[in-house]
């Protein structure tokens, strides 16, 4: 086996994707959602990076930026949450979804498409 061929882990294949999301964490529906930035995406979870410091075992309804064509949300839980080294204002966080979100990978893959074509 070449070198270079690396067994993959995962259970889903990520999308690097690079948008603006908000989020509200279910026990502080009471506070206004809170904003970060998607790194990737899978039909398994979402990675984010944003300047609140979630908890592990938070409980989050994400919403996508509507500028992608659909309002498109989502719930999961916080598997992580660690500082940016770099950045001690951003927190890196990995989220699974509270189910496999086949329609949100195609929706968000049909919404870049879209974009490609259209801005090139």
């Amino acid at each position: 086996m070449p070198q270079n061929d690396v067994k993959e882990r995962r259970r889903f294949v990520r999308i690097t994707l690079e948008t603006q999301i908000s989020f509200i964490i279910a026990s502080h529906q009471n506070i206004s959602p809170h904003t970060g930035i998607t790194q990737n995406i899978s039909a398994g979870g979402i990675y984010i990076t944003t300047n609140y410091r979630v908890k592990l075992g938070d409980q989050i309804q994400i919403a996508f930026d509507q500028n992608m064509g659909t309002q498109l949300t989502t719930n999961g839980t916080v598997v992580r949450c660690k500082f940016d080294k770099k950045a001690s204002h951003l927190f890196h966080v990995p989220i699974e979804f509270c189910e496999t979100q086949e329609h949100l990978i195609q929706s968000i893959s049909k919404s870049l498409v879209m974009a490609s074509t259209k801005y090139g």
